[in-house]
């Protein structure tokens, strides 16, 4: 009879464990994908910013009452964007390392960003982000130069 009592307890403590051990993995987890996701949001956006000023610059109408403005074609230079957002990342050292495995840039009224990154989650377990989000264009007053229009 004790033994059985034994036996019982045994398997409630297993399945216990095995329980708080799933929600620990699941919230840690959690927490390293939202922290990687806002890292990798900050070193895309400095790195569209940053990228603004030095690639080449397109001409836009928006009608014939406003005042023509310059953007810039970011779409045309997302292998240098994403070169300067890993690099940023990997000199991050609370950052585990990225791999961006899919890189997007679109052009509509802003820039389109769509991005797929892996990255080693708990026990070296590849963990899949993907983000979606857009960034603002800068209007530019010229075709070259740092003078831009206000938002």
């Amino acid at each position: 009879m004790k033994n059985s009592t034994m036996n019982k307890a045994m398997s409630i403590l297993s399945i216990v464990l095995v329980v708080v051990g799933w929600f620990c993995w699941m919230s840690y987890n959690a927490s390293k994908d939202q922290l990687m996701e806002s890292k990798m949001k900050k070193a895309i956006s400095n790195a569209v910013n940053a990228m603004q000023y030095n690639v080449e610059r397109t001409k836009m109408n928006q009608s014939s009452n406003s005042l023509p403005y310059y953007f810039a074609r970011i779409d045309k230079n997302e292998d240098q964007v994403e070169k300067e957002a890993l690099y940023q990342l990997n000199t991050d050292s609370s950052v585990l390392s990225f791999k961006f495995v899919h890189f997007s840039i679109n052009w509509l009224s802003s820039y389109n960003i769509h991005v797929t990154a892996t990255y080693p989650g708990a026990l070296g377990i590849r963990r899949k982000l993907d983000l979606n989000f857009t960034q603002k264009v800068i209007a530019f007053k010229n075709k070259t130069g740092p003078d831009k229009f206000s938002s």
